[in-house]
């Protein structure tokens, strides 16, 4: 066994998460956000925090760290993994959550899910029973505090393919089964909460979300995207791209995929920071790389599980920024932080960096461990700071 320190000095680094007291203003369709930056240790799941203030524009502060929100978790719920969108918090293992079905207005969709969809408003809770349908497109519109719930009951209900649209929806127990193009779809859309949502078998992506803002993804299982292992398609199993900004990807299972496991990318002119974490997953037998942050700034990566990436020359959690691919008015990949990582098994390295010309700076890279021949390649860039990882 080896510690590695101090591989390429001792730039000081501070994190997109590791403010303490410093703001930002992020606009939305329903109100107006204040985001709170606080500095985290790692040992905590570190989920946003909604409470709420007396602003008469009925703004809420939403804390990075801590977790908990100000609703009381339902009985069996974890309060490290607050639903900070809609209120309550998950619980189980990694590829599914519990939550017990929310209080409201109960819509039972029969064989019409898209038209009890429609019909439902701020607070209601569509209920779709167990079965497989064609496609889905889910457009809602709930309010700050008061959701709209979409929800599988008594097992999963499974579609080809379903699009997201609105502000403030809480899907829960629903699958996209051999869909021809991507799994799940979020464009463009703010506040949308997907809980023990599944992908089995899209020809391109599993879960994409571009130019969205607050999502959360809780308990997802992914597997066999981009037509499966050895092929490919567009987008990766999951993609965070395209300015998406203040979003998490945590406690997800993502596997056995053509190209890229989870994918951050895309938003590195964001002059306050992308602020996405991606935590608590696991995520193996992918293409690869399992994870890759690519032309972002603000991102922490930390507390996965990530091995046996498939292609050659492709590692477990791989830092680029790829000069074809960056926004006009962009800049380099820049504070991200990945620490506390397990990390094995993968066909190139553990953890890669890679600039494609557009620069990589303020990196911090500690405390994960390498394994079954897994080493740092670091590529020689110079914004990088590692230290206290262990490769055995």
């Amino acid at each position: 066994m080896r510690k590695n320190k101090n591989l390429l000095g001792a730039l000081t680094v501070v994190a997109g998460f590791g403010l303490i007291g410093t703001f930002m203003i992020v606009a939305s369709q329903a109100a107006t956000y204040s985001v709170q930056k606080e500095a985290e240790d790692g040992t905590t799941a570190g989920n946003f925090e909604s409470v709420s203030d007396t602003l008469a524009s009925g703004g809420r502060y939403i804390k990075f760290g801590g977790g908990g929100g100000t609703t009381p978790p339902p009985a069996g719920g974890d309060p490290d993994r607050a639903d900070w969108n809609c209120g309550g918090s998950f619980s189980g293992d990694v590829g599914g959550t519990i939550q017990p079905k929310p209080a409201g207005n109960v819509i039972n969709a029969g064989g019409d899910p898209s038209s009890a969809i429609s019909s439902a408003g701020p607070g209601d809770v569509v209920v779709i029973p167990p079965g497989e349908y064609g496609s889905l497109d889910i457009d809602g519109q709930g309010e700050a505090n008061n959701c709209i719930t979409i929800m599988g009951d008594g097992g999963i209900a499974s579609f080809s393919g379903v699009k997201v649209n609105g502000s403030y929806l809480r899907i829960m127990n629903i699958s996209s089964k051999g869909s021809g193009s991507y799994g799940w779809s979020v464009d463009g859309n703010n506040h949308i909460t997907l809980a023990n949502v599944k992908v089995e078998g899209s020809q391109n992506g599993g879960i994409q979300f571009a130019e969205a803002s607050f999502i959360l993804i809780d308990g997802c299982d992914v597997d066999h995207t981009n037509g499966g292992p050895g092929n490919s398609g567009e987008g990766e199993a999951i993609s965070v791209a395209d300015s998406s900004t203040n979003s998490e990807v945590r406690y997800c299972k993502v596997h056995d995929s053509g190209e890229e496991g989870i994918d951050v990318k895309y938003s590195n002119e964001m002059a306050g920071g992308t602020q996405v974490k991606v935590h608590h997953n696991e995520v193996f037998g992918n293409g690869g790389p399992n994870i890759y942050i690519d032309g972002v700034n603000g991102v922490k990566v930390y507390n996965n599980k990530v091995y046996g990436a498939t292609k050659d020359s492709k590692s477990g959690i791989m830092l680029g920024c790829e000069s074809n691919w960056v926004h006009a008015g962009g800049g380099s990949s820049r504070d991200i932080e990945i620490f506390n990582n397990e990390i094995h098994d993968n066909a190139a390295a553990g953890i890669s960096v890679f600039d494609g010309g557009c620069g990589i700076n303020d990196i911090y890279v500690h405390d994960n461990t390498l394994s079954g021949g897994d080493d740092l390649d670091l590529g020689g860039a110079t914004g990088v700071r590692e230290e206290n990882n262990t490769i055995n």
